[in-house]
């Protein structure tokens, strides 16, 4: 038994290490459709058996039969020891991996009559310097020449209108890059990893920028983004150090998620008012950032979009800011201006952590707070529907008069509140729910707006002994009747509602 198996995996890879089908002048061939009498140079052996200065014939005859060539085949040359290679012009297309990781290829002619270069085409190959790609070409597959180290200028076909995913990624030395003025997309990591491009010029067509398509291009100092692009996805400027002048679309309404993060280099941006979101971690640890210009109509600032600038200081959130998100300020120590925008609805989870502001004024808009929004501020003053509390003692809040109503939310838990002595809730019924707030020890009153007793949950036989219920006058048989609010020992009337 061991022995038949023995013969079967020999037998397999006698057929996977022959991928052609005849061998003329050291080239070897595999028949495309013996009808029309074509093939394609395929691999040689395994290891790969090319090497040198390969010459492809157009045409080739066998056995007296005569085959035109049209195509380099799948991982035709990869890893083989060629220098140099003359495609002739009876080839439409360089196959899959065709000249993937032939280390030592510094040579390459590509006719006219090529209109295809596929997936990882070229990939790996550090010695080429530059390939001259006719105009003929309309596609360049994924990864074709990624990680091309020695690559320093690259002109972009005049057919070809997008470049996909890691087209030119880790090309270390690449410095130039032509387009034409009819170019659409620049696809994910397109240029990632390119680390001596510093400057690039985006045709005036272009549409879109794909996710991390700059990701970790190192020297790039500066980018301008025609007004014809419309969308720029995640990370696609991340991590660019010397990133220094940056001009945006006009007609983009958001920056995305990460898309300048860890840029130590970037001081001073504009965000054109056709932005409406900053995505989440969109400037995320930009420690040199000082001033956010523009942005007159942004209406949201995802979660941690300017997380650890530290340095932030200039920048006006615009009036039509409804929402604030996680940590969206977290230790921007610099940043003072706290004119809370009078339309804002959301603020999120600790947004302003670690930022120590004077005094905030929250706006009647207000919806939602999440916890400890201003969590490690020495001491802040907040004023919400003219009602004052301070924040105070690392990430705690502390107020003597906590007023909960349809306006405002607080999400908060455990200790995020420690001196609430007198609560109100309602008349709106979300407030309701937030009555266990007078379960807290030193609460001494508990204003209840409701005309009409909600169901809330038990209180503690604390708040029922100690605190003093205050409920609207012409209610108040209607509390000392109801199950849950008729055990408080001390139901008083109040004069009117605020």
């Amino acid at each position: 038994m061991r022995k038949v198996l023995s013969i079967l995996l020999l037998l397999l890879f006698c057929l996977s290490a022959k991928a052609y089908d005849f061998v003329v002048g050291k080239i070897a061939y595999s028949v495309v459709s013996m009808n029309d009498s074509i093939c394609e140079v395929a691999q040689y052996g395994e290891p790969n058996k090319y090497f040198g200065i390969i010459n492809i014939p157009e045409s080739v005859t066998y056995q007296g039969r005569t085959f035109k060539v049209i195509a380099i085949g799948e991982s035709a040359f990869y890893t083989s020891k060629i220098s140099s290679v003359v495609i002739p012009n009876s080839v439409t297309e360089l196959k899959k991996r065709a000249f993937s990781c032939c280390g030592l290829l510094n040579s390459v002619t590509i006719p006219s009559s090529v209109i295809k270069i596929g997936d990882y085409c070229f990939s790996s190959c550090n010695r080429m310097l530059t390939f001259k790609l006719p105009d003929s070409i309309e596609f360049i597959g994924e990864g074709a020449f990624c990680n091309c180290q020695s690559l320093t200028s690259i002109t972009i076909p005049q057919k070809v209108t997008e470049l996909k995913y890691d087209t030119f990624s880790d090309c270390k030395r690449l410095r130039n890059v032509t387009f034409h003025d009819t170019f659409l997309r620049l696809g994910q990591s397109v240029f990632s990893g390119c680390n001596a491009l510093t400057t690039i010029t985006l045709p005036n067509s272009l549409q879109s920028i794909g996710p991390s398509c700059f990701y970790k291009c190192k020297l790039l100092r500066n980018i301008e983004i025609p007004n014809s692009v419309t969308v720029i996805e995640n990370y696609c400027f991340s991590e660019c150090p010397s990133l220094t002048n940056v001009k945006l679309s006009e007609n983009i309404t958001s920056i995305p998620g990460g898309c300048f993060s860890e840029n130590n280099s970037l001081r001073v941006i504009t965000i054109p008012d056709s932005v409406k979101v900053i995505s989440a971690s969109a400037f995320d640890h930009c420690a040199s950032l000082t001033t956010i210009k523009g942005g007159n109509n942004i209406d949201e600032i995802d979660n941690q979009a300017f997380d650890e600038c530290i340095s932030l200081r200039d920048f006006t959130l615009p009036q039509s800011l409804l929402r604030i998100g996680t940590c969206a300020f977290r230790s921007c120590k610099k940043f003072k201006d706290f004119r809370i925008p009078g339309n804002l609805q959301v603020l999120g989870q600790a947004a302003f952590i670690h930022v120590n502001p004077s005094k905030v004024v929250l706006p009647p808009t207000l919806r939602f707070m999440g916890c400890e929004p201003f969590s490690f501020a020495d001491t802040v003053v907040i004023e919400y529907n003219d009602k004052p509390f301070k924040w105070e003692n690392d990430f705690e809040i502390a107020t003597h008069n906590l007023w909960i109503d349809r306006d405002i939310t607080y999400k908060c838990a455990g200790r995020s509140f420690i001196r609430m002595d007198n609560v109100t809730i309602g008349p709106h019924e979300i407030a309701a729910k937030y009555a266990y707030y007078a379960n807290r020890d030193e609460t001494k009153t508990l204003t209840a707006l409701f005309p009409t007793p909600p169901n809330v949950q038990e209180f503690s036989n604390h708040a029922y002994i100690n605190v003093i219920l205050l409920v609207p006058q012409e209610s108040l048989d209607s509390y000392k009747a109801h199950p849950i609010w008729g055990k408080f020992w001390n139901i008083q009337p109040i004069i009117s509602s605020h």
